[in-house]
């Protein structure tokens, strides 16, 4: 079974449980994160065998190997973020509300 290869934004407490319960499934490849906290998460992310972490959502939406995104920003920031990874090509799934 080919795993799809996910980016998850945002990284506060509920984008946190969400990857922590998405890391069990086998059907997904997490293998990079973006968080204005970024730095402050190396043993977190390493907990979750996430070995890439960008400051910036931008620098994860350019990467090519990312098929899907996981969108758990705060409420005011969706719709920007959901615009952007649209415009990269990537497949969205986004915290309500729109």
């Amino acid at each position: 079974m080919k795993k799809l290869r996910c980016g998850v934004i945002g990284l506060g407490r509920v984008g946190k449980m969400h990857v922590e319960n998405m890391y069990l499934l086998p059907q997904l490849d997490i293998i990079c994160a973006a968080d204005y906290f970024i730095e402050e998460m190396s043993d977190w992310l390493y907990s979750v065998n996430i070995t890439s972490g960008y400051k910036n959502y931008q620098e994860l939406l350019q990467r090519d190997d990312i098929e899907a995104v996981f969108i758990f920003t705060s409420t005011d920031m969706h719709e920007e973020i959901v615009t952007a990874a649209a415009q990269a090509g990537k497949h969205i799934f986004c915290e309500k509300p729109l």
